[in-house]
């Protein structure tokens, strides 16, 4: 079986991408992936209640001690998601599988 489509370097170590668009497609980050497959509102990676009932104490003011705390996290997630590329990913997954069909 041809495994060239899992190993993003041939024998010289260079990139072993069939045309300049896939190779873009490799400097693509994680974070560009996420975004462009908008799985969540921008900049909404957490949710937080839209109905909290008023008269309770809780419910009152939850939402903006959260709203701060999330804004940090969602950053702090961005900014790894920024670091890796989708060459990152998927020279990963090409070792992992590798290692397990060598453990077979």
């Amino acid at each position: 079986m041809n495994q060239d489509y899992l190993d993003p370097r041939n024998a010289e170590g260079m990139p072993n991408l069939a045309d300049s668009a896939i190779a873009l497609d490799f400097l693509l980050s994680v974070l560009d992936i996420y975004r462009a497959v908008d799985v969540v509102e921008e900049g909404r990676l957490f949710q937080i209640h839209e109905h909290p009932n008023p008269q309770c104490p809780v419910g009152a003011n939850i939402q903006a001690v959260l709203e701060v705390i999330l804004q940090r996290a969602q950053a702090a997630i961005e900014n790894v998601l920024r670091k890796i590329r989708l060459h990152d990913v998927v020279t990963a997954l090409a070792q992992k599988i590798e290692a397990n069909r060598l453990s077979f």
